[in-house]
């Protein structure tokens, strides 16, 4: 049996408007090429609310508050998103440091960009741009036919991802019946890609509950700024159309 595709290149054209079976949404982020701790993630999909990204797109100057932001205090905002209320213990914690530099370093500025608002004695909670970030975030993998490495790849992105997807050529599938139970064993996701863009579902992962929750809403807002910023691998995705 022949390959449908001569090149791993190939692959994720071919998959261009079929992505919401992956991200089991119309409306997501989707961005090729991300960058994860210390390796690159092929595909990266993120299911959102439209009216929220509209919101922020409203609003400038929450928008240019959320660019603004450094690294490290983009992981500290990251809290906001995982937990509905967030003291100023909680943060310290998180971010290994003292309550008072928590308050200095994080606590303070978000609220004067207002990001936060206080709830109560040095317990915060996001303001509305957070129904912006995605609910959940959807890592895929793609392969010709080296199923052993791309099921190591998507196994590691499980460290980042609610969900994890692998994609190899069809032909590599139907040539090794086994894959399916190797990969429904391992909760990753398995998908046969024809070379007319033909999506088939061999396995269906259940969510992702090993990766830390902090870590996939960091990975969120990541991709909501990588949008925002105008990233030329990042688009918007929704029913009826698409922005880069």
């Amino acid at each position: 049996m022949h390959m449908s595709f001569a090149l791993e290149s190939q692959m994720l054209p071919a998959m261009d408007g079929q992505l919401e079976m992956l991200a089991s949404s119309r409306q997501f982020i989707a961005a090729s090429e991300v960058m994860c701790n210390s390796w690159i993630i092929d595909l990266m999909l993120g299911p959102i609310q439209m009216v929220w990204i509209e919101w922020l797109g409203n609003n400038m100057a929450m928008t240019q508050s959320l660019l603004a932001l450094s690294e490290i205090e983009l992981e500290a905002l990251a809290m906001f998103v995982c937990k509905s209320n967030v003291s100023a213990c909680n943060l310290s914690k998180a971010m290994y440091c003292t309550e008072e530099e928590a308050i200095k370093e994080y606590l303070v500025p978000f609220a004067e960009f207002g990001l936060i608002a206080e709830v109560d004695t040095r317990c915060y909670r996001a303001t509305k741009w957070v129904y912006a970030v995605p609910q959940r975030l959807v890592a895929v993998e793609l392969k010709l036919c080296r199923w052993r490495e791309v099921l190591e790849q998507a196994l590691r992105n499980k460290e980042c991802s609610d969900m994890s997807y692998a994609v190899l050529d069809c032909s590599t599938i139907d040539k090794r019946p086994q894959l399916e139970g190797i990969f429904r064993q391992a909760n990753i996701g398995l998908i046969g890609l024809a070379d007319d863009g033909l999506m088939t579902t061999v396995v269906k992962p259940e969510r992702n509950r090993e990766a830390p929750s902090r870590e996939c809403c960091y990975r969120g807002l990541r991709l909501l700024r990588s949008l925002l910023r105008g990233d030329c691998n990042t688009s918007l995705v929704w029913e009826g159309g698409s922005m880069s």
